[in-house]
């Protein structure tokens, strides 16, 4: 495995690099839309930690650029003080546990930056992150829905498992666009298949938790 590797797969944003392709939720341009690598292709050691993810990249070194850092902490309007507070939520946690983490961050962020905080994660989680109390709540989801929707992230976990292993393991960053792709291919249809578990309503529910659209343009891409 070449050195370079080495310092980057460790890192979430290692490959993100370009949006999603699929129709806009809501067909409206204005609003959110998922990055083409999101979701459990994500290249991070935990593909549903996501809100810890977003927090990483702004937090720790080494994880993106610091123009990359810069732009995002634009976006969620955050000065130095969150940013420190935000990183308080990351060294309290034992692990990288998505819903610790969520219940963190209505103690150290604002409203106006929490919200848009959560509006980026579910960008970069998909529709896999309905599996979350905090947002199976906000779409009234049922305990069989919530039931459905864990088990179908599970199914989905475990055959991603060959292509993460292909990825860290390339020798050369030439190896890895196959693997990825096969992994962004397996992403969306998770997505379907949650999307299909949830009521019309409850869909038009989700596509407005993604916020407005955001421009990840080539954050930790090679």
């Amino acid at each position: 495995m070449c050195p370079q590797k080495v310092l980057i797969f460790p890192l979430l944003f290692s490959i993100l690099s370009s949006l999603y392709s699929g129709e806009p939720p809501l067909n409206s341009t204005g609003i959110g839309v998922l990055p083409e690598i999101h979701g459990i292709a994500f290249p991070f050691a935990f593909a549903d930690s996501h809100h810890v993810a977003l927090a990483l990249i702004m937090c720790e070194e080494g994880f993106a650029t610091s123009e990359d850092r810069k732009r995002v902490s634009e976006e969620l309007k955050l000065d130095k003080d969150r940013l420190s507070k935000l990183a308080e939520c990351l060294n309290e946690l034992k692990e990288h546990n998505e819903r610790a983490f969520v219940a963190q961050l209505v103690k150290k962020l604002d409203a106006k930056s929490r919200a848009r905080f959560q509006e980026l994660a579910c960008q970069l989680s998909g529709p896999m992150v309905l599996q979350l109390d905090h947002y199976a709540n906000r779409l009234q989801l049922s305990a069989a829905q919530q039931t459905k929707i864990q088990k179908v992230i599970a199914d989905y976990m475990g055959k991603v498992g060959p292509f993460q292993v292909a990825i860290f393991t390339a020798r050369t960053d030439k190896e890895v666009p196959p693997f990825q792709k096969k992994l962004n291919a397996l992403a969306r249809e998770l997505d379907a298949k949650i999307l299909e578990l949830l009521s019309e309503k409850q869909r038009e529910e989700w596509a407005l938790l993604l916020g407005k659209k955001f421009d990840w343009g080539r954050i930790g891409s090679y």
